[in-house]
């Protein structure tokens, strides 16, 4: 009997083959969407919950609230805290069961760790050849880090593959890239090409769905007096702690973290100033971007909407299924009145449309998996979602797709079996003339229109935000500007080398000026403290540091008072420029004021203010990146502040023949250096990269927001030839008492029409509010106008009409008579 519904069911799909092909195409496109939207999404929602012990885990940052004026307050926090800080606080609260710590390679201080965050790892080959690696993955760890966390290994073991001191632990591909296939087990390598340090394990690559980017933990075994916290900000090994709270109750400990705050921070911070710890939740880490925070930032608000948008679609897709289901129903009550006459029951019935939904629903998914593992690599590349093969995903995610399949059958098969319930046999070969789709119907139909308004207008947002920030003056030129590290390995002759570089740079053809920095826009920005006087609190400010006299001018960053610095003037030695917002932190009134005076910096080293420059954007447009009035200042070469040393190189050039003029810089640099490893790129590139986040959410969401278009307007095709067929001969009959093509089009898309305008009164308003929830994650925000609501509905409206073009004109073009003939 099965069988026989199979075969039945076969025939139906034959029979209807425009019906069948745009339901099992609108069903794969949404089940396809499904299956690679919310496993990502719930995976990435998920991230660090597979540690054991994952909801009793926390990391220690730091807040401090300043003051100048006893009345104004600002607040910045960091992700860190110090390291003899945090052994305080495990000795101190017996809340605190467990700790372990890292440095990640971004904190490294080269008189604390032995390493500046420039990394350099040689290895040697035979004859005593050295092959050397920039690395950007490292970081220092404790012993019990791999105990702590439940990250698999592949080689050692947890109690002692950082145990012993000078030991390392590689990911397996880093393991690879040094050894290829040989054992790395006891291999040396070497950190900076001079502090080697023994293999004592390889651990398995960290899964996507971790804060931690890692590939090379350095061993803090043997390191001497390491939690002694001696209240230096500048020696004292700043860390990542993490610690484990009893019952996992964090609020509570923060609480007395901050009731404590005096004796944990002890003479650090003046009376201006209130510092605190804070209790981050592993499971919030990565969703929690703080100043000096060395990892990769997620935003929870755009995997929650693709959890959202993964439903919708495929909500869509059973739409169109359903809706179009019931259109084609008309046709098949004569089947089902002949069926219950010679006495099919309510089970044969129900056993047959099942059957039938349970064909199409299955040849949907089926295809849906062949469309997910053709996509696999162009999802990952170009929008920033990787797929969880189906042995790694959880149970609950297992279910919930079986459960989703499953009721999709139940939905879309059920429908039928309660109208041959509902209707007598009669009523039934009588085609029901009365019959109308029920009201349900065009409801549904109308929320898949009003999803894709929503989804439309909140791209063309996006959209709008994005080139609003990339392309947003920020106090500076960034074109044709090309940005090159200074070496890694450096000779004590390196500030002859130097100079003699940016010497022969200034000669080549095709370039206008050259400088060098510490740091430049988007990078990492150190934080110099500084005070307006000896007894006034520390004001903490973003610097660049350590530039030359090319610097202002290479950027055109404006002067508003004072001088630049002069070409190696003795008298600049002790001299900085101030932002005006800084002029403004440090209590200036105006900045005539703070032009000529002179502050101090840690050491007691007083210098003078020569010069006020317009602020500049250090960092993202970002919400809790960039801190407002932050305000920075710039310090000369290496004097006063010894450590600021140049790090990169930046050099205006002419774009025309740029290939060139990279490859004499090329040549240029491994002759001043002797340095292989010249690593360059574009500031506008560098820039952009601040928001790969940004662009990567706004790549998939319109990506899904074609798919939703995709399958509306797939639902549109077949509703409106459905109607086509359905008032062939009201159509055929208006023709020949005069109507015209455009009468037929008001005939057919009346009810589409009503649907689009309630359906744009609803989006719009939810479009709006979703697109100011989306606007506060950034400082700066575009000014939303009427044409960006109305371009999104303008193009709605001619993908759809565009793709029934074809229908209406058959629908009016059709010869009356043969309308008249159709049964």
């Amino acid at each position: 009997m099965l069988f026989h519904y199979v075969k039945l069911a076969f025939r139906l799909l034959v029979r209807n083959p425009r019906f069948s092909l745009i339901n099992t195409l609108g069903l794969a496109t949404g089940f396809a969407a499904f299956l690679i939207l919310w496993p990502y999404a719930q995976e990435e929602l998920h991230t660090d919950q597979f540690h054991k012990d994952y909801d009793q885990i926390a990391r220690l940052g730091s807040r401090v609230q300043l003051t100048v004026d006893g009345k104004n307050w600002t607040e910045w926090t960091t992700a860190g805290c110090f390291w003899g800080g945090a052994t305080m606080i495990k000795n101190r609260f017996s809340e605190v069961i467990d700790l372990t710590r890292l440095v990640p390679q971004k904190a490294f201080k080269k008189e604390v760790q032995g390493s500046d965050p420039k990394v350099l790892i040689s290895l040697r080959k035979e004859n005593d050849q050295k092959v050397f690696f920039s690395e950007k993955t490292v970081a220092y760890a404790e012993a019990n880090f791999f105990r702590f966390f439940s990250f698999p290994l592949a080689l050692g073991s947890a109690d002692q593959i950082l145990a012993r001191p000078a030991t390392v632990a590689l990911s397996e591909t880093v393991a690879k890239k040094y050894f290829a296939s040989a054992n790395p087990m006891d291999k040396v390598i070497y950190l900076n090409d001079s502090l080697p340090f023994r293999v004592s394990g390889v651990f398995k690559d960290l899964p996507k769905n971790t804060h931690f980017q890692l590939d090379i933990l350095l061993s803090t075994a043997g390191i001497q007096s390491i939690d002694v916290f001696n209240w230096d900000l500048y020696r004292d090994w700043g860390s990542y702690s993490y610690v484990k709270v009893k019952d996992g109750n964090f609020t509570a400990l923060e609480t007395k973290l901050k009731a404590s705050s005096k004796e944990l921070f002890g003479p650090l911070f003046g009376a201006q100033a209130h510092p605190s710890y804070l209790v981050d939740p592993l499971t919030q880490l990565s969703f929690i971007n703080r100043f000096d925070y060395a990892f990769k930032v997620k935003s929870r608000q755009p995997l929650v909407l693709l959890n959202v948008i993964a439903f919708v679609i495929l909500g869509m897709a059973w739409i169109n299924y359903v809706s179009l289901s019931i259109h084609q129903l008309r046709k098949r009550l004569s089947e089902i009145g002949t069926r219950k006459v010679v006495g099919a029951s309510a089970k044969h019935l129900a056993l047959q449309f099942l059957v039938e939904a349970a064909l199409l629903n299955g040849i949907s998914f089926l295809l849906a998996l062949t469309l997910v593992q053709l996509s696999n690599t162009g999802v990952e590349r170009w929008f920033g979602i990787y797929l969880i093969s189906w042995a790694d995903l959880p149970a609950s995610s297992v279910t919930l797709i079986g459960l989703v399949l499953l009721g999709g059958m139940l939905i879309t098969g059920l429908y039928p079996v309660w109208i041959a319930l509902a209707y007598k046999p009669l009523q039934l070969l009588r085609k029901l003339k009365t019959y109308r789709s029920p009201r349900w119907v065009n409801g549904v139909v109308t929320l898949q229109y009003t999803c894709a308004i929503v989804l439309l207008i909140w791209i063309t947002a996006v959209y709008a935000q994005i080139n609003f920030i990339l392309n947003k003056d920020l106090g500076i030129d960034k074109q044709a500007v090309v940005v090159v590290d200074s070496p890694i390995r450096r000779s004590p002759a390196f500030e002859r080398e130097l100079r003699t570089f940016l010497h022969q740079v200034r000669t080549l053809p095709g370039v206008g000026d050259v400088t060098f920095s510490v740091s430049v826009m988007g990078d990492d920005v150190r934080s110099q403290d500084v005070r307006k006087n000896r007894t006034a609190m520390v004001v903490p400010l973003d610097n660049s540091g350590g530039v030359d006299e090319h610097f202002i001018p290479l950027y055109h960053i404006q002067l508003l008072a004072g001088r630049n610095f002069g070409p190696d003037q003795p008298a600049d030695q002790k001299t900085v420029l101030l932002s005006e917002t800084a002029v403004k932190r440090m209590g200036y009134r105006r900045i005539q004021e703070a032009l000529g005076s002179t502050i101090f910096l840690p050491g007691e080293v007083a210098v003078e203010v020569i010069g006020i420059y317009r602020d500049y954007e250090f960092r993202p447009l970002l919400n809790g990146v960039r801190e407002e009035g932050r305000g920075s200042i710039l310090t000369y070469k290496r004097n006063p502040v010894a450590y600021m040393t140049p790090e990169k190189i930046s050099v205006k050039i002419n774009t025309k023949a740029y290939q060139a003029t990279i490859e004499g810089l090329k040549n240029t640099y491994t002759a001043s250096f002797g340095d292989s490893l010249f690593e360059w790129r574009f500031l506008e590139e560098h820039l952009e990269k601040q928001y790969v986040g940004e662009q990567l959410a706004r790549n998939q969401i319109a990506l899904f927001t074609v798919i939703a278009i995709f399958i509306a307007c797939l639902g549109l095709l077949g509703m409106i030839t459905n109607k086509a067929d359905q008032k062939i001969k009201e159509i055929g009959i208006r023709k020949i008492v005069g109507a015209k093509p455009h009468h037929i089009a008001k005939l057919l898309l009346k009810a589409t029409l009503i649907q689009v305008v309630v359906s744009t009164l609803v989006g719009i308003p939810l479009a709006k509010y979703l697109i100011k929830e989306y606007l506060e994650t950034f400082s700066e925000r575009v000014s939303l106008l009427w044409w960006h609501y109305g371009f999104a509905l303008l193009i709605l409206l001619l993908l759809m009409f565009g793709t029934i073009i074809s229908v209406l004109r058959k629908a009016a073009n059709r010869n009356p008579a043969e309308a008249l003939r159709y049964e």
